[in-house]
């Protein structure tokens, strides 16, 4: 299974990826990969999420996973 957590700057996306890697109470392991959300942005020709479209989110959402 994947997760991708994105959302604004700022959130604890980060915090909680490395906390959850460090829990040890997943049943699988798990790796973290942090992509450059905002070059990812800059590439779709978005400014930011809060002033994306649903579509442009889950086509961001889409790119981001895939990478």
């Amino acid at each position: 299974m994947r997760v991708a957590l994105c959302g604004a700057s700022s959130t604890g996306k980060t915090t909680l990826a490395v906390d959850l890697l460090a829990s040890g109470r997943l049943s699988r392991p798990i790796r973290h990969i942090n992509v450059d959300a905002r070059s990812l942005m800059s590439e779709l020709g978005c400014k930011g999420l809060d002033q994306m479209s649903r579509d442009e989110k889950c086509s961001f959402q889409l790119a981001y996973f895939l990478r």
